[in-house]
């Protein structure tokens, strides 16, 4: 593998954007389809050139029958790749609220038993074999099936944090047909639902995006990643300057607008600093209508205050505080 022309720009990618994996433990979510397979070999190729070590697992949905041999499959080329391995499973009765949600709720569980696993054996970091095909799908589900705002538009990101957990995905920056031919000579499994256009994901992948690739041609996926870029670019950027504005409005109880500054700056730049406030201290924001109405109460003058987690907001004719909930942060 090593004069694989697919594994040097692999190599390239690691080493310039993830070069703080060396001597790591890494936990690889493996469901032995072709693209999480791929990423099983890369990852023992890598070995050699950043002592790291690597620890795998596969994860039993329990909706299919052939689920368990999947599972066996991914074990049987760990063993004989001297891999330590861990199958995790949903509970027996976890499917039994029925199928609402269904590929939401099984995503948020899977991720649920991967990290407990690697917080359990100490492992900081959890890779998954995401590539741009699916950033580029989930663009498009954001777009037109949720209609996403501007921070759906980031897309899937190379390393995003859950507590203490790193995630990556290294194959971020490779397409499907890349991974493909990679592929060509080694063994995977094939999940037959991957076809199913019951779900959502499925049709944008079987139907939707290539259609729509045969209309604009291969420009039109590399666009989307461009767009998902600068968006994650101006993100960072938004987000800096509203922690630095809410740092100059910090007090020992919380934070302090005064009047004539409420009134400086536009409703438009209220409704996105309180997001960027909320996001800061709850990991995720109001509604946009919450948002609205915190707005529009804060431009009132008559006394008056509201809860709004994790802040207590006071109103007055001269200012506004925003008060931590337990008065201490």
């Amino acid at each position: 593998m090593q004069n694989s022309d697919f594994f040097k720009k692999f190599l390239k990618n690691i080493k310039n954007n993830f070069p703080f994996l060396k001597n790591e433990q890494i936990l690889l979510a493996c469901s032995g389809g072709i693209d999480s397979m791929s990423m099983l070999h890369l990852f023992v190729e890598l070995k050699k050139y950043l002592s790291i070590d690597i620890f795998v697992c596969s994860v039993n949905h329990k909706l299919r029958k052939k689920a368990l041999k999947e599972i066996n499959f991914v074990k049987k080329e760990c063993e004989q790749l001297g891999i330590d391995f861990f199958a995790l499973e949903f509970d027996d009765n976890f499917w039994d609220k029925g199928k609402k949600n269904l590929e939401e709720r099984a995503r948020e569980e899977r991720y649920r038993l991967i990290f407990n696993l690697a917080n359990k054996n100490s492992i900081k970091y959890v890779a998954t074999a995401h590539h741009k095909d699916d950033l580029i799908e989930t663009l498009m589900m954001r777009i037109f099936e949720r209609g996403t705002g501007i921070e759906g538009l980031k897309g899937i990101l190379p390393i995003s944090k859950n507590n203490n957990i790193t995630i990556l995905r290294p194959l971020l920056d490779f397409e499907k047909k890349e991974i493909t031919e990679f592929m060509s000579n080694k063994s995977y499994v094939e999940d037959e639902s991957n076809k199913d256009i019951c779900f959502t994901r499925n049709k944008f992948r079987h139907i939707i995006l290539p259609k729509l690739e045969s209309i604009f041609g291969e420009n039109f996926k590399n666009n989307l990643v461009r767009l998902s870029k600068a968006t994650n670019n101006e993100m960072i950027f938004s987000k800096e300057l509203a922690l630095n504005f809410w740092k100059s409005k910090k007090n020992d109880k919380g934070y302090l607008l005064l009047r004539e500054e409420i009134k400086s700056y536009s409703y438009e730049f209220w409704i996105t600093a309180f997001s960027k406030l909320f996001q800061e201290y709850r990991g995720f924001s109001h509604s946009q209508k919450a948002l609205k109405d915190i707005v529009s109460f804060i431009f009132k003058k008559d006394p008056k205050e509201s809860n709004y987690h994790p802040f207590k907001i006071k109103r007055d004719k001269k200012s506004v505080q925003i008060l931590f909930e337990n008065k201490k942060k």
